[in-house]
């Protein structure tokens, strides 16, 4: 779901084939003793990178090398979450695709309207544009303190991303170690009021993710 413009952090998901993965109506997932492997990729397209090295023409900072970080905020992410935030994500994507909506990404998504499509569109879709907001906010805290870690001045680029996410500033609130302990347990059900949310957490929670046997093979 990414644009040419874009530089790009991935995250694929497969599983048995002769299983169908799929979320009801109360947002269990009917399959969760099953092992899913997942690899993160790194994308990019020439036009990507003319694209982001202008943005930073007026800053103090490297144009070809700042916008990998964020990226690797992402991969970060991915490292420390033992349930990744991105597989969760993944698996919504394919539930919401599965039941006839189509859209290129998020932003396709925040143009529904609640009377229009099935409950379990509408939810999935609040769940994804959420997560996918929450997964960006930590790939920017990420940016932010690396950045500064490496001596530079990254604050008006930072907040530039920081506008239109709430959820950069509420991670702001907590110091370092906290922050890091959110990312980790980021689907902690106690963080969601939500039933439909709640129901989808445990039935991830309990799903086997084999993130790295990529490397071995």
């Amino acid at each position: 779901m990414g644009r040419e413009e874009d530089l790009g952090f991935y995250v694929l998901s497969s599983y048995d084939s002769q299983i169908r993965l799929e979320i009801k109506e109360n947002g269990e997932i009917n399959h969760t003793m099953l092992k899913l492997f997942s690899r993160p990729i790194f994308l990019y397209w020439p036009k990507a990178i003319a694209h982001k090295s202008l943005e930073l023409k007026e800053l103090a900072l490297p144009p070809y090398f700042t916008p990998w970080v964020h990226e690797f905020g992402h991969f970060l992410c991915y490292w420390l979450q033992k349930q990744p935030i991105m597989v969760a994500m993944n698996i919504l994507v394919g539930s919401i695709s599965q039941s006839g909506y189509a859209f290129k990404n998020t932003e396709d998504l925040l143009c529904i309207s609640q009377e229009n499509v099935s409950p379990l569109i509408w939810e999935s879709a609040r769940l994804l544009v959420q997560w996918s907001a929450i997964n960006e906010a930590m790939a920017v805290w990420w940016e932010d303190h690396l950045l500064k870690a490496m001596g530079f001045d990254a604050t008006v680029y930072v907040d530039r991303k920081k506008d239109g996410n709430p959820y950069v500033a509420q991670l702001e609130v907590f110091n370092k170690a906290k922050v890091i302990e959110y990312m980790q347990n980021w689907c902690s059900p106690d963080y969601y009021p939500e039933t439909f949310t709640i129901n989808f957490l445990n039935s991830f929670s309990r799903m086997t993710i084999d993130k790295w046997s990529f490397l071995d093979r």
